[in-house]
């Protein structure tokens, strides 16, 4: 216990003077202390890649992403520095990867080959079907088909990366420099709580994989060996465990993105029928009341007046009519299912419709006078004027 907070202090002195100076020599002890962290992310990606990517190479990569994370780190905030790193490794060591172009096409077709088997397996046996199963229906030997598992396991990769990476700019909790090691569990924890809330998607044999890999602490072929089948089998429902996770998780995050859509797109028609519109009609009435007076008191130049009124006539009947197609388009995707389609209906269909009753309202806001104007003009908003 005393040598670990003999650790902890020589973090904490080492932050404290790399925050002031800046020092090559400090920020180089600092990544020497980190070091296992970047071990830490490479090995869980390892599980992934299997044979395909050298150890040593991940963590190459990944020290890139921890200096980057140290040079930008504030340690002023008082954010944990372990799980804000972590991010940039991860992030750094998938940069890489991808740059890299490794996935043979070959590859690419063994793993359509295995999917489109699987799903044929499943829609006739269920879920439990076997690796000899599998290999039969491939045309292969099982020595084979555990080859091509290994190898097409680099194919995840894409998912992962966006399982992996939510943002670089994560929240993480304050770190006080106490407690026991982070490094041994930062990942362990964050996958724990974003797959439970997958868990009753899965089959009974893909929600045991999830169980012992992360709560157990078991390896794959440790999960084999008590579930009594093939390592490459463990490694398929772990893959399909993941999958159903970000499928569930993107599903959430379609139904928020319409959400937040559908409730801007009705707070905007909201505003322009009660308040803009009404308050145009006003301005407009005004003004061609008072061309009428001034054309009875005398006969003055009212060319300017009778201009900035057809103008913005011209405006609010624009405004209108953008107003009824923005209503009728919401309603639309209000009666959608909700998912993915709904959410690109929003983004392409109503968001269209928004930018074209802002584009109207927003010159009717140049032209009208403020006294007129029912809401803070970008001006108020900006300058306070």
């Amino acid at each position: 216990m005393l040598l670990y907070m003999a650790i902890l202090d020589k973090k904490e002195r080492l932050w404290i003077e790399y925050s002031h100076s800046k020092s090559t020599a400090v920020r180089e002890e600092l990544i020497m202390e980190y070091v296992s962290l970047v071990k830490l992310v490479a090995g869980r990606l390892a599980i992934y890649l299997g044979a395909n990517v050298e150890y040593d190479d991940l963590v190459s990569y990944g020290i890139f992403g921890l200096i980057d994370a140290i040079d930008k780190f504030d340690y002023g905030k008082g954010i944990k520095f372990e799980t804000y790193a972590s991010l940039r490794i991860r992030g750094s060591i998938l940069d890489q990867i991808r740059k890299m172009d490794w996935i043979p096409r070959s590859v690419r077709q063994k793993q359509k080959s295995i999917t489109e088997a699987s799903k044929k397996l499943e829609a006739l046996k269920g879920p439990n079907y076997s690796d000899a199963d599998m290999a039969k229906e491939l045309g292969i030997s099982e020595e084979e088909y555990d080859t091509w598992m290994q190898q097409t396991n680099v194919t995840n990769i894409s998912s992962l990366d966006d399982f992996m990476e939510q943002g670089n700019d994560v929240k993480a909790p304050a770190y006080h420099g106490t407690g026991v090691n982070p490094e041994n569990r930062i990942l362990k924890e964050e996958l724990k709580t974003q797959l439970t809330e997958a868990l009753s998607m899965l089959t009974e044999k893909e929600k045991t994989v999830v169980l012992l890999y992360y709560y157990e602490d078991l390896t794959l072929k440790e999960i084999s060996r008590v579930m009594e089948v093939s390592e490459s089998r463990i490694s398929q429902l772990h893959s399909k465990a993941l999958t159903a996770e970000l499928e569930s998780r993107a599903e959430i995050q379609y139904e928020i993105y319409a959400k937040a859509v559908n409730i801007e797109a009705k707070t905007m028609i909201d505003i322009a029928g009660k308040q803009i519109i009404p308050a145009i009609i006003k301005y407009t009435t005004t003004l061609a009341t008072s061309i009428s007076a001034v054309k009875a008191a005398c006969d003055a130049d009212v060319s300017v007046q009778t201009e900035l009124l057809t103008e913005v006539s011209d405006l609010l009947s624009e405004t209108k009519v953008a107003l009824s197609k923005l209503e009728e388009v919401t309603e639309k995707g209000a009666a959608m299912e909700e998912g993915r389609d709904q959410a690109v209906y929003y983004r392409d269909t109503v968001k269209t419709a928004m930018d074209e009753l802002r584009a109207p309202v927003d010159k009717l806001e140049m032209l009208v006078d403020k006294s007129m104007w029912p809401m803070p003009s970008y001006g108020d908003l900006m300058f306070e004027v």
